[in-house]
């Protein structure tokens, strides 16, 4: 058995040092029990976490006051807080007071000339206009009813008027100052040239001076002029410059032909305005009549719509005569090409050729008989006169 805490006589034995037992409480609050007879330590108002001392043993220091840790289920060791999740993105959702554009198709209009009221279109046909216009072509009567049916009266102004079918004029005349300039082309006048020169050299060669020195019945085939090919190194000058001539000729014809292409296009274009012409001149002539049964309509246009239809007319009449002048400036490269192509590239050589087979005999001091030169006397003639006709 255990000694007892006190003997007898009241005094107190020696005291065996017992390990106090800590027993963890949850309250904050409590103070701690002494068992065994022990005194405690001065009292002490809070303490986190007090231990209760079993056997009488000194108490304790208090422990430092410790704070409480989360309980970690699952590891020994404290895990961190997980990161906080982003707020979802929130769209502000449209109120009930606000609607979805939707598109709307605009709505077809029609022109007016006062706001709210349509506009009523020139009463006309095209029945009427050919009684107007007796043999006009049925094209140059459509173009002028529409060009009728879109106009406005009510809107119309003085200066619109007066420049009615001015445009067309203006490029009538572009077109003429550009058939000019073409008929004056390189191309046509070199050609010229060199055919010029080639029929100076033939009308020059006298064949009786060069073959027969005698003289005789060859004089009448012998071109006249004032300076003479007349001998053999002079004939043989002129037939170098011949064959010369001939190249030359020949790299002219393709631009030749694409003059005359040019021209063919300038020419229908001014046709294709002659018509626009006379539409424009057949509308100004109506319109002019119809002002003049519209009183609300300034009447001053009237004649000035006559004025403007005069005067296209007078454009009018100048196309329509101009068409056979167009028609000789296509035609004139086509002419020279032919005197290119069927003369002097033909025609001439064989020429060259026949004269320096005369030449040869000559040299070889043989004489050509008269007939061959007079044969040679009338070829110069035929290619004279193919060249130098129109």
């Amino acid at each position: 058995m255990p000694e007892e805490s006190h003997n007898s006589s009241g005094t107190q034995p020696e005291e065996k040092q017992v390990r106090p037992t800590v027993i963890q409480t949850d309250s904050t609050t409590k103070k701690p029990t002494v068992i065994g007879g022990g005194q405690p330590s001065a009292p002490v108002t809070q303490v986190t976490r007090k231990p209760t001392v079993i056997g009488g043993g000194q108490q304790p220091s208090p422990e430092p006051k410790v704070t409480p840790k989360p309980s970690v289920i699952g590891g020994s060791e404290q895990q961190s807080a997980p990161p906080p999740r982003p707020a979802p993105s929130v769209i502000p959702s449209r109120g009930p007071d606000v609607a979805t554009p939707q598109f709307v198709p605009p709505k077809a209009t029609v022109p007016t000339s006062i706001p709210g009221t349509k506009r009523k279109r020139l009463a006309v046909t095209i029945d009427d206009l050919e009684r107007r216009n007796v043999g006009t072509k049925e094209s140059v009567l459509k173009a002028s009813l529409d060009l009728i049916l879109v106009m406005n009266l009510d809107d119309l102004k003085e200066r619109d008027v007066v420049m009615w079918g001015h445009d067309l004029q203006r490029r009538y005349s572009e077109l003429v100052t550009k058939c000019l300039t073409m008929s004056q082309s390189d191309d046509l006048k070199i050609t010229k040239r060199n055919i010029a020169r080639i029929l100076e050299i033939l009308e020059t060669i006298d064949l009786q001076a060069v073959f027969l020195p005698q003289g005789g019945i060859l004089s009448r085939f012998t071109p006249k002029s004032k300076k003479k090919i007349d001998t053999l190194d002079e004939l043989e000058t002129a037939q170098d410059e011949l064959r010369q001539l001939l190249d030359l000729l020949d790299k002219r014809l393709g631009g030749l032909l694409t003059l005359k292409e040019d021209l063919d296009l300038v020419s229908g274009e001014i046709d294709e305005i002659g018509d626009s012409v006379e539409a424009s001149a057949i509308t100004a002539a109506f319109l002019a009549d119809q002002i003049v049964q519209m009183q609300h309509v300034n009447q001053h246009l009237s004649q000035r719509f006559a004025d403007r239809g005069m005067s296209l007319v007078q454009t009018l009449v100048q196309i329509r005569g101009s068409s056979s002048m167009r028609e000789t400036q296509i035609e004139q490269p086509l002419a020279l090409i032919s005197k290119v192509q069927d003369v002097a590239l033909v025609m001439v050589p064989g020429l060259v050729g026949t004269i320096v087979s005369l030449k040869t005999l000559t040299e070889q001091n043989q004489k050509p008989t008269v007939t061959t030169v007079a044969e040679l006397g009338d070829q110069i003639g035929l290619i004279v006169q193919k060249l130098g006709g129109n």
